[in-house]
């Protein structure tokens, strides 16, 4: 039988040899491909984009489906002749990320057909766990397009894509006609947005609608077509920074902390409203039958949920890892979480002082400087905080309380110096008395209600509504210019 192989020898130069294959390892399975599709990446290995990573001659190609030529002797679960298709990414399954179940960003991650020989061979021995079978009545030539259709499903899965929802793609190669088609398939509208005219007449022969930014304002026309409310999703599939810029201003993701009840919440809502999609975080936020959820969703808007309790740095550091995942780009971080320990100072234990500077002030700072990096690294984003009168005065019996209230109104100005000039904008909120949990013991003491109401000019307490309008401006491009500033909420309190 001959065999061969089609070996990138560098220069725009493939030879096909004929060769001898080897037999699979114990742990291998031996495929014949069938078909096999050439990648983007194929070409940039064919234009010499990568030649610092392949070894010369090079066997390319990952995109592929074919049936089984010989088994590895540990290998269970497959036969000769069946038909299969390749996932081309070999995680080594024990190092830090792939324990954490983030294996596709393992620390020893094997790209075959890149870092290992590809299928534009006779016969290919790749990794049984890389092995996925097909139906026998499947058709071969439309199953080695069956890896970049799965990479257009994971996305829209991450996107969270729905029916009826107004996608944006920006970018019209393979990939991204992909993406558009499966969020089609899902009841989404979609509109494309290309320069290549080619790209733009086959969007275009395949019902979508398209937009080249060259000729027309893509953000006016996303505003027109969704009424101002923004694209629900946006795919950004080139690669570019301008087209990364453009899809941060089409739609928001901010990450509100506490946003199972109260203040919280209610900025979650107000941001749901202003046409951001929303990532929810609380301790309860999956124990006390929170609302927020199936509020923003109501709203039209997409919610993801974490349950965490800030005070744990493990937690903290997992709910980071997780963001990462699902949401990359965050646009908006607002700190609100927070506790209280009523004690006198002199009983005022350790455990209340540690459990309150961790939520109140170590979290939302560890959170500011991770979420932070990529906001600084890509010259725009909001970070808001939310202080507390006693980030100016000291209370009664709360002496954790104010320690870190007060800390945080300077951390918020510290990284309002160091970030300005980047284009992030770091300011806080100072609440006065608002009707939240956090108060409800003030509240229940007649004498203490009674005195705190006579200070308060508004003549009444505040409530968790009263933060929509706040929020919305320190998180919207209203407050460009606007560094460093705690705005006081407060009913009037702290002019008196």
């Amino acid at each position: 039988m001959n065999t061969s192989a089609a070996y990138y020898s560098g220069s725009k130069e493939i030879v096909v040899k004929n060769y001898v294959p080897n037999q699979p390892d114990p742990l291998q399975i031996q495929v014949q491909p069938a078909y096999s599709g050439i990648c983007g990446t194929d070409l940039h290995i064919f234009n010499g984009a990568m030649d610092q990573r392949v070894d010369l001659p090079h066997i390319m190609g990952h995109e592929t489906a074919g049936t089984i030529s010989a088994l590895g002797t540990k290998v269970d679960g497959f036969e000769i002749g069946q038909p299969v298709t390749i996932m081309p990414l070999n995680a080594c399954g024990k190092c830090a990320a792939c324990c954490k179940g983030l294996s596709h960003i393992c620390y020893q991650l094997e790209f075959l057909g890149i870092d290992t020989p590809g299928s534009f061979q006779s016969f290919w021995n790749v990794p049984a766990h890389t092995v996925h079978a097909l139906p026998n009545t499947a058709s071969l030539s439309h199953a080695a397009m069956i890896e970049p259709i799965a990479v257009a499903c994971h996305d829209v899965r991450l996107g969270k894509v729905m029916k009826g929802d107004r996608v944006v793609v920006l970018g019209c190669g393979p990939i991204g006609i992909l993406v558009a088609l499966v969020a089609r398939s899902i009841g989404a509208e979609v509109t494309i947005s290309e320069i290549n005219n080619f790209r733009l007449d086959l969007a275009s022969s395949l019902g979508f609608a398209v937009v080249n930014p060259n000729d027309e304002d893509l953000i006016e026309y996303v505003n027109d077509w969704t009424d101002g409310a923004g694209a629900d999703v946006i795919f950004e599939v080139t690669g570019s920074v301008s087209s990364t810029k453009t899809m941060t201003e089409l739609g928001k993701i901010a990450l509100v902390t506490g946003a199972s009840r109260g203040i919280g919440k209610a900025m979650a809502i107000a941001l749901a409203e202003a046409g951001a999609d929303i990532i929810g975080v609380s301790k309860q936020l999956n124990s006390d039958n929170s609302t927020i959820e199936q509020e923003i969703t109501a709203i039209g808007r997409k919610f993801w949920g974490y349950q965490c309790d800030l005070s744990q740095r493990k937690e903290l550091y997992n709910l980071i890892e997780k963001t990462r995942v699902d949401c990359p780009t965050i646009d908006i971080l607002v700190n609100n979480a927070g506790t209280i320990k009523r004690e006198k100072a002199t009983t005022h234990t350790d455990s209340y002082w540690d459990e309150t500077v961790a939520v109140n002030l170590t979290a939302p700072f560890i959170l500011s400087r991770e979420i932070g990096k990529a906001m600084v690294e890509r010259g725009s984003g909001k970070i808001i905080f939310t202080a507390s009168l006693l980030t100016f005065q000291g209370g009664i019996n709360v002496p954790s309380y104010a320690s870190s209230k007060g800390g945080v109104g300077q951390l918020t100005k510290a990284l309002a110096n160091e970030w300005a000039s980047t284009g992030v904008q770091v300011n806080g909120i100072v609440p006065g008395y608002i009707a939240t949990d956090n108060t409800e013991a003030l509240r229940n003491d007649p004498e203490r209600s009674e005195s705190i109401l006579e200070r308060i000019p508004a003549n009444r307490w505040g409530e968790p509504s009263d933060f929509k309008g706040p929020v919305v401006f320190l998180a919207s491009s209203a407050s460009d210019y606007v560094h460093g500033t705690l705005l006081v909420v407060d009913g009037g309190w702290m002019g008196r």
